[in-house]
Order: structure tokens, then sequence, then C-alpha cells
């Protein structure tokens, strides 16, 4: 059979994720599709996260069609880690840290199993990213799991692969597939 692991490393996840004016997490949508799908929705598992209430509620959507809900136990979060790092810029901006500093706060991770818990941020001294040909700051999460920012802690990379696209050796990726526009307001 296949490990979980090997079928998240072969998803395409959309997200789409709502904050208020203080940078604190509402709602989050997220896709997931199957890049090797032939049906027009991508075989796409829907889910949305509500985090205005005391509980997590969860809406999924699973390929097949079928509708369920679910409660997710665990601290109303303070910040959201999602595929990609692009999220975290939120929350990075909100603690304002300076270099040594770390907050620990109630985070929702939900590159996977989803999981509310609290996660320590921690800025570490600036470098110059040779990649880049630039300096960038330097964000941990978990303790082990880089990111690097601009000035204005815009998350613009992390640790696994900095190297501009057409600077790259790899050759480039197949084209992903587009599937139905996303539609967060109406799904799941």
């Amino acid at each position: 059979g296949r490990r979980r692991g090997d079928l998240l490393s072969r998803v395409i996840a959309d997200v789409e994720a709502m904050f208020d004016r203080d940078g604190l997490p509402i709602r989050v949508w997220r896709r997931w599709t199957n890049p090797l799908s032939k049906r027009p929705d991508g075989n796409a598992d829907l889910k949305r996260f509500d985090f205005r209430t005391p509980i997590i509620s969860a809406k999924h959507r699973a390929d097949t069609g079928v509708v369920d809900f679910e409660h997710i136990h665990g601290p109303r979060p303070k910040a959201l880690i999602g595929s990609g790092h692009g999220l975290l810029t939120v929350w990075i901006q909100r603690a304002k840290l300076e270099i040594g500093q770390k907050v620990r706060e109630p985070a929702f991770d939900f590159r996977g199993v989803e999981v509310a818990k609290e996660v320590t941020l921690m800025r570490h001294a600036d470098k110059v990213e040779q990649t880049l040909g630039r300096k960038v700051r330097v964000y941990t999460i978990y303790g082990r799991e880089g990111v690097f920012t601009d000035e204005h802690n815009v998350v613009i990379g992390d640790v696994a692969g900095l190297v501009p696209f057409d600077e790259s050796p790899l050759p480039m990726p197949r084209r992903m597939p587009s599937f139905e526009p996303a539609d967060p307001a109406g799904t799941p």
C-alpha cells in the first residue's frame, strides 16, 4: 500500500486564509487535488476550518463527495502553518521579534494530520543567502523548520531550496494541471 507521506507529496495544495485586523486567524480553506487526475475537479478533497468558536470546527468534502464535520481539540490558534511557508508571514509580522527573541503561541498546522498546539517561533541572526544574493532574516518554527524573510518580514523562501528557477541546474518540472477554479466561499 501507499504511505500517507507518499500521497501528500503528490498533491497540489490550494489555500485561502482569513485573518482579523490583529493578524489572528479566523478561517482557512484548503483544497488538495491530484495532479494525475483526469476528473475536472482533480479529485478535490476540500476542508474548511473555522477558528471563531472555542472549539475548532471543520467541514470536509472528500474526493468521493461525502461531506462530514468534525471538531479539532486544542487551543484557539494565533498562527497558521500550511503548505509552503507563506502563511508564516502574518505570524512573523505580528510577533515583531528581534534577533534572539522567540514567542510560543498556539498554532494550527494543517499540512497533513491537522493539529492545534503550542509552537515556538524564533528569530535567528540575519545572514547573506548566497542563492538569493542578498541579506535575509532567519526564523524557525518547531526549532527546526527554517524560513527566510525580506526586510519587511515577508517570507521569501525556506531552507529546502532558494535557487531562482531561471538559475536552477535541474530541468523544469512539468506544468501543473489546472482544475476547476477554487471556490473558498462556496465549498466544501
